[in-house]
């Protein structure tokens, strides 16, 4: 897995996980912050606290729900090793079947799962934090 963005005949766009990791975590954690912000703002104008920062790791988790049922409903995994594996930078296309599909899965679980915990540990804390002040 290296950091890299290239173009696969027959695959389309595909970049590195590492790359695509940063990316959501870039995306993901700010997100949590503006729907805390939201919901603050929310709480002050309705007076009534509704616990709108939840819907930000349930639409992250259904995501990841879409793109792992996607890779096991047949859609391949683009895998551009390092270049000690392989002469040239030939990027592999690995299908449902393949002996690595399986770790290729728990990658893209741990990746894509990895933004919704830390996001739902962000808005537990304040939510904590919310609560002890009472």
């Amino acid at each position: 897995m290296t950091l890299s963005v290239t173009y696969v005949k027959d695959y389309g766009w595909h970049v590195g996980r590492p790359i695509v990791w940063v990316a959501l975590l870039i995306v993901g954690i700010p997100t949590a912050f503006l729907a805390l912000f939201a919901e603050g703002a929310v709480a002050v104008v309705a007076r009534v606290r509704v616990p709108l920062a939840l819907i930000v790791p349930i639409a992250f988790s259904s995501m990841a729900y879409l793109r792992l049922r996607r890779k096991m409903n047949g859609e391949p995994f683009a895998f551009n090793p390092p270049g000690f594996f392989l002469d040239d930078m030939t990027t592999l296309l690995i299908y449902r079947g393949h002996r690595h599909h399986r770790a290729l899965m728990m990658i893209e679980a741990f990746i894509w799962g990895s933004v919704p915990v830390l996001q739902l540990a962000i808005i537990g804390l304040f939510y904590a934090q919310y609560l002890w002040r009472r």
